[in-house]
């Protein structure tokens, strides 16, 4: 019998980040966290083997706090997930829509149906995620108070739905990471895609950032997406996913050039592209 590996995710059960882990690795065990730092931790300094962590939406964003976290926490990225987000307003079973006045959810899930929430009048509370607010609803059984989670934190928390599929954007879709201790390099494979997700510092020199996006352009190399993170007063630094094996001769070509132009270059992750880029 194969040992069950141990998951981490943010939340509580019916989060989004629990439905992509089932989605993934649905014959382990999954154990929710509070934060991002203390799933992150969990593999970092305990015995778990992977940490899924939501890292943009394409309605809301980039998750702002992954991206501080990834290139201190000496982990590695080994894979990509994507999953359809579908918001519902959950409420307890004497609420309706013309009792509840707030609404409590994840900041993201917010963004993502201010349509709804600006339609219906309701004011918007932050809460840690979208199913720990599904929970919260649940114990305090306030017609007033309604909470944007999953049709699963609904039924895990025994509350009705007042409203399915809110979201702006029915394309509303948010990525995952996943991640462990170990650096996995893929098989180059020809034909089939490759991320490699990078961080470097920039020189502080005039177009320091321009020369250094050059590196990659200079040799035929596609980046699909680059975020600032928080850094010094004097340097810029960057998280990059680019379309290049590690081992393929132009990133090499690329990296070597790069060095010549940043402070600090560390590898974050090398793996296959989801078949759902194909979609987007």
């Amino acid at each position: 019998m194969t040992e069950k590996k141990l998951i981490a995710y943010l939340g509580v059960i019916g989060s989004f980040s629990y439905l992509s882990a089932k989605e993934v690795f649905p014959n382990d065990e999954l154990v929710g966290f509070k934060s991002f730092a203390e799933a992150v931790g969990a593999v970092k300094e305990n015995n778990f083997d992977y940490v899924i962590l939501p890292v943009e939406n394409s309605e809301a964003g980039r998750v702002a706090d992954v991206h501080g976290i990834l290139p201190k926490s000496e982990l590695f990225i080994n894979g990509e997930h994507y999953k359809r987000i579908e918001n519902n307003i959950l409420a307890t079973k004497n609420a309706s829509l013309a009792s509840i006045k707030k609404v409590l959810s994840h900041v993201h899930a917010l963004a993502q149906c201010s349509n709804k929430i600006k339609e219906l009048k309701l004011e918007p509370v932050n809460f840690s995620s979208t199913a720990g607010a599904a929970e919260e609803i649940s114990k305090l059984n306030d017609p007033s108070l309604c909470a944007i989670a999953s049709i699963e934190a609904g039924k895990q928390y025994e509350l009705q739905v007042l409203a399915e599929n809110i979201e702006n954007s029915k394309n509303n879709t948010t990525r995952f990471l996943i991640i462990s201790k170990n650096m996995i390099i893929p098989e180059n494979i020809e034909n089939k895609k490759t991320i490699t997700t990078m961080f470097f510092k920039l020189k502080n020199i005039p177009a320091a950032l321009y020369e250094a996006l050059g590196s990659f352009a200079k040799h035929n190399i596609n980046m699909t997406r680059i975020e600032s993170c928080i850094g010094s007063f004097i340097s810029a630094s960057f998280i990059v996913d680019v379309e290049a094996h590690l081992e393929s001769e132009e990133f090499k070509l690329a990296i070597k050039d790069l060095e010549t132009k940043v402070e600090e270059i560390k590898i974050l992750g090398v793996y296959h592209a989801s078949e759902f880029r194909k979609n987007i």
